[in-house]
């Protein structure tokens, strides 16, 4: 917890935890989850500004009730995030323990789990993915815990977690799947009216509570849903080959350095390993048999598939399977100290170096990333010093902590072209910069329509990192003229 406390103090902010941010500081300072950060007209998301349907609610109604408690400041609101981390790994490791995986196994997966890269790095940011995971692994923990003594207790209980992980975020399908999953390996000729009801009734229960929110505005909640729905949520081939590339090519390949190259190939020996563990463990014919080796293959291989298929190639969403990599690397690592004496100098070495790369790789990216927080904390204060009252200031909502939420600010990287409405003040960061590079390729006709309207404002502050653009006929101070050049 204290190395994603760490990452989630340095790392700087992106556009998606000030969109989820902007409607749960309404929600708890206002009375309204809107968010206010996007406008409609530019989104095409109905009523985004009012209620907000594009995302899963239960998210957001935990971040609201955490600043009802703590200050709406970016670290506050990451350690909402950081909180999540204990109910992940213990529910992880009940997990390993009750299919029988063995004590050394458990312990070790549950260590590697903690200080891999990509479970610490979704703990320092503010988004529902470790949420999502910790409750989709509550709940299949609660299941192999109960399913011997009351397998209708079981049933409830984890599909109550399951179905509050798909009110997280979406991937909480991995979870529902990886649930059925364990039901049908364990418990196919158990199953039984009585106990299928009480599966069923947490979906009924937490669906009714959020059609009562969705009745407010069922236009609006469509609309949203759909423009969500579409932006790259299922796979464009049904080609199994372009499936499986695309999966590798921009998922995995960016996730462990192969596509960025530099510094993030000290990645790439965590994705190593886990392919080794895998093939270890299928090389094993004992190892195969056992059952808890069976269930932790079937589960990687449902998750794997199912985010082939479903939902954007985003690194981050890799928390999802990352435990069942790890669970299979741990046992393989273990059946090699058990059998190969000669071996566990060599497995301790490379275990503790894999983790150390994995927490030094966190804290690298967090002092790495600390100096460009500074140059935007700049151009965030240089804006605020020349804003009207009435001013409408277009930037990215990673800069909405900086701004201290202010309702002028608004998330519109094309700049007024579409809603029609033209800012009043530009902030151009590493986030809208990085949007513009690749409409230069992508989207050139946007990109002149974009650059046309920078034209037509003064660049007023420019530190490498961060520019501001005010109208023209805005006047700069001395100093800021003598700070410009």
């Amino acid at each position: 917890m204290l190395l994603a406390a760490i990452a989630a103090y340095y790392r700087v902010p992106w556009s998606d935890e000030g969109w989820f941010s902007s409607a749960a500081f309404n929600l708890a300072r206002h009375g309204f989850m809107g968010t206010t950060v996007l406008d409609p007209a530019s989104t095409h998301l109905t009523r985004i500004d009012r209620r907000t349907y594009w995302v899963m609610p239960l998210y957001l109604l935990g971040q609201a009730l955490w600043l009802k408690i703590f200050p709406a400041t970016l670290f506050v609101i990451r350690l909402f995030t950081v909180a999540w981390i204990p109910l992940a790994l213990f529910s992880f490791h009940r997990f390993l323990r009750a299919i029988e995986t063995g004590a050394n196994a458990t312990a070790l997966a549950t260590c590697l789990f903690a200080l891999s890269f990509i479970f610490v790095d979704n703990a320092g940011f503010a988004r529902p993915d470790l949420m999502c995971c910790a409750l989709g692994l509550a709940g299949l923990a609660c299941y192999v815990q109960w399913r011997n003594t009351n397998i209708s207790l079981a049933l409830l209980s984890a599909n109550t977690f399951v179905a509050a992980s798909g009110l997280t975020h979406p991937n909480g399908i991995f979870y529902f799947l990886c649930l059925l999953s364990v039901v049908l390996f364990y418990d196919r000729t158990r199953l039984r009216f009585a106990a299928l009801s009480a599966a069923v009734a947490p979906y009924l229960v937490l669906g009714a509570l959020w059609s009562v929110y969705i009745s407010r505005d069922p236009v609006a909640f469509l609309d949203q849903m759909r423009a969500n729905g579409t932006n790259g949520r299922w796979t464009a081939t049904l080609n199994p080959i372009a499936i499986l590339w695309s999966e590798l090519a921009e998922r995995y390949a960016v996730a462990f350095g192969l596509a960025t190259k530099g510094w993030a190939l000290l990645k790439l020996p965590a994705l190593l390993a886990y392919v080794a563990g895998i093939a270890g463990i299928l090389s094993q014919r004992e190892s195969r048999r056992e059952p808890s080796t069976r269930l932790l293959l079937l589960l990687l291989t449902v998750c794997f598939f199912a985010m082939a298929i479903f939902n954007q190639k985003l690194t981050y969403y890799l928390i999802h399977i990352l435990p069942w990599y790890i669970a299979l690397l741990a046992l393989f690592a273990v059946r090699l100290w058990e059998r190969f004496a000669r071996l566990r100098v060599v497995l301790a070495v490379a275990t503790i170096a894999l983790a150390g790369l994995d927490a030094g790789g966190i804290l690298m990216k967090a002092y790495s990333r600390s100096q460009t927080a500074v140059q935007e904390q700049a151009a965030i204060e240089f804006t605020l010093a020349h804003a009207r009252p009435r001013d409408r200031i277009a930037g990215t909502a990673a800069l909405i902590y900086g701004f201290g939420f202010d309702n002028r600010l608004r998330d519109d990287v094309r700049l007024g072209i579409v809603s029609g409405v033209k800012p009043d003040i530009i902030v151009v960061e590493p986030v809208y910069q990085g949007v513009y590079d690749s409409w230069q390729t992508v989207d050139p006709a946007t990109m002149r329509a974009v650059s046309e309207r920078l034209f037509a404002y003064r660049l007023a502050f420019n530190n490498g990192c961060c520019r501001v653009y005010l109208p023209p006929q805005r006047r700069l101070s001395h100093d800021d003229v003598a700070d410009k050049r």
